[in-house]
């Protein structure tokens, strides 16, 4: 830690290095060094050592097998270089083999949320809540998925309000328990989380003066939380402060990139007329996130929008029949991502459907129409 605050992070590394030799079990240090940089193969090597040093001591207590030490270490590898398919992966196999381990659960909440796997991602941290009813540490992002769906379904909000009101009362130090390191975890009154979930709550009241007042503590608490921009800008979005709301995104982009920030940035363009930014923050989505459904979803809206529209970033693609086209590989690219995406289907059901549309085929139209009646 003094390394670290001196800014000497290769010897800070070093010294974890050193540690996780002698405890090779040790998963938040190598989620540690996986942050600093410290490559997969350099980990496992440590990892390999321990193994050869306990046997050779007559020590089996810190004997670890080194295939699931390995699927973990590359696990959070891909999690850090935002490979979430990849990621997504061995999350399963690990929560086959260790359901109830919090650290696994916790990474691999992250990895659905941020992956598209919206209801996969509840039911993982309603698991993680139960495992760790103190867990704190980005649990906003479970809130930001309940916020969504709370949009589409009513039912959500007392999941929503049940949740804040658990880490709110965490935030007063309503804890039970009376071990030292819990109190400590349960003072979370500088925590950014707990203002984001009340920002949240709030929001669904229709309270706009507490939303903005409970997200600025959030920032005030923690400049550098994503999710406190991605929120920011979804309500300003959702108030039509469209401009204002692709600033929120930005900020949050430049942290830490998310899906999340970048849909809200390709919509908050769309609604301003910005049509080139708008596809330019579609392609740069996809360039960070090849393997996400929702990236080709954005890229396809940004072409939906801009068949009527005669701008520079479509030079290339000037006539309507050849956007079309375009939009349609695209669709196609989604769907060989996620095969039971609704939103991709309805889409191309409707450009096929369309009359206007040098594509328009109403056979093919309805096959995808029957398809989306399936999937939902």
């Amino acid at each position: 830690n003094c390394y670290k605050l001196s800014n000497m992070k290769r010897q800070a590394c070093s010294v974890q290095l050193q540690v996780l030799k002698n405890l090779p079990m040790a998963t938040e240090i190598i989620e540690d060094l996986i942050n600093a940089n410290v490559t997969s193969r350099e980990i496992l090597k440590v990892l390999r050592q321990s193994n050869i040093f306990n046997n050779t001591s007559g020590s089996s207590s810190s004997y670890i097998d080194i295939n699931m030490m390995s699927l973990i270490v590359c696990a959070l590898e891909s999690k850090k270089n935002l490979n979430y398919i990849d990621t997504k992966s061995k999350f399963d196999k690990l929560l086959h083999i260790y359901p109830g381990n919090r650290f696994i659960l916790k990474h691999a909440a992250e990895c659905y949320a941020h992956s598209g796997h919206s209801k996969e991602a509840l039911v993982v941290y309603q698991q993680l809540h139960i495992q760790d009813p103190l867990y704190i540490y980005h649990i906003d992002t479970w809130g930001y998925l309940l916020y969504i769906q709370y949009e589409n379904n009513d039912d959500k909000l007392s999941e929503l309000y049940k949740l804040t009101s658990s880490v709110m009362a965490l935030d007063s130090g309503n804890s039970s328990s009376s071990d030292r390191k819990e109190k400590n975890r349960s003072n979370s009154s500088n925590r950014p989380e707990c203002w984001v979930l009340a920002a949240m709550f709030a929001a669904t009241q229709g309270d706009t003066r507490k939303t903005i007042l409970f997200i600025e503590k959030a920032i005030i608490a923690d400049s550098r939380h994503t999710m406190a921009y991605i929120f920011k800008g979804k309500h300003l979005a959702t108030t039509d402060h469209f401009e204002k709301s692709i600033i929120a995104y930005l900020m949050a982009n430049s942290i830490f990139k998310t899906i999340f920030a970048y849909s809200g940035l390709v919509y908050g363009h769309i609604k301003c007329n910005n049509i080139r930014e708008a596809g330019l923050a579609a392609k740069e989505a996809i360039s960070n996130f090849p393997g996400l459904t929702e990236s080709y979803i954005l890229q396809a809206t940004v072409l939906l929008h801009s068949i009527n529209n005669a701008d520079e970033y479509f030079s290339s693609t000037s006539n309507r029949k050849n956007i079309e086209i375009e939009m349609l590989k695209v669709l196609d690219k989604a769907m060989l991502l996620d095969t039971t995406n609704s939103q991709v289907s309805l889409m191309k059901a409707d450009l096929l459907m369309s009359k206007q549309s040098n594509c328009f085929n109403i056979e093919e139209a309805i096959v995808w129409y029957v398809y989306t009646i399936y999937l939902t």
